[in-house]
């Protein structure tokens, strides 16, 4: 998928996410703006360190059953890795859409699980230090589309305040040429994959 009908597609699923809460609105609906932060890193790389950075974005939830809801969003994720040998960053940004089915155990206390549509809307390979200056586009090495599971659990308060922690493992190799990464550290692998926990607050309305 190019660049602009990844563009394009995300501000389609944008859309309609937005208008799927405009018709639940008379029905059992809540829509919560969350931020979190993320632990990021790429599977099968090896020597390397995982990326910290945010995620941030909206829900919107339906009950369909007694304690059981769909959820589903739009978020903006920082992930990646960091090499420790030269210091150099690998940031990649998503777009990020869960679509999750979410169970509420006891009271407010929940667990949730489905999948993830996810678009790349950043590469960059950076590194900055006293003999070094970094700062390189990473696209042509990194595949547009990361479709991904999602699961966790969290807890709904009754003022409002939602909390949770989240595990997401993406389903594709996202290296368009592993070269790079095999060169640089002498990985292995044949696959490289998405691996990024997640904590984060919101407040439901």
């Amino acid at each position: 998928m190019g660049y602009m009908k990844a563009k394009r597609f995300i501000i389609a699923v944008i859309l309609l996410v937005c208008i799927q809460g405009g018709i639940l609105a008379q029905n059992e609906f809540s829509f919560t703006p969350k931020v979190g932060l993320n632990i990021a890193n790429i599977s099968g790389t090896g020597g390397t360190d995982p990326r910290y950075g945010v995620n941030v974005g909206f829900s919107v939830e339906r009950e369909i059953f007694p304690n059981l809801a769909l959820e589903s969003g739009v978020f903006y994720s920082m992930q990646g890795m960091r090499f420790p040998s030269g210091n150099l960053d690998v940031n990649l940004d998503y777009i990020n859409v869960p679509i999750l089915a979410k169970y509420y155990v006891f009271n407010g206390l929940n667990v949730f699980a489905g999948p993830q549509l996810g678009f790349n809307v950043k590469a960059k390979a950076e590194a900055k230090g006293r003999l070094i200056d970094v700062n390189v586009d990473y696209k042509d090495y990194i595949k547009t589309f990361d479709p991904a599971l999602v699961f966790g659990l969290g807890y709904q308060f009754d003022m409002g305040l939602s909390v949770s922690a989240g595990y997401n493992w993406s389903f594709l190799d996202q290296m368009k040429d592993a070269s790079v990464v095999i060169n640089y550290i002498n990985a292995k692998a044949d696959k490289y994959h998405n691996h990024v926990l997640q904590f984060n607050v919101g407040w439901r309305f």
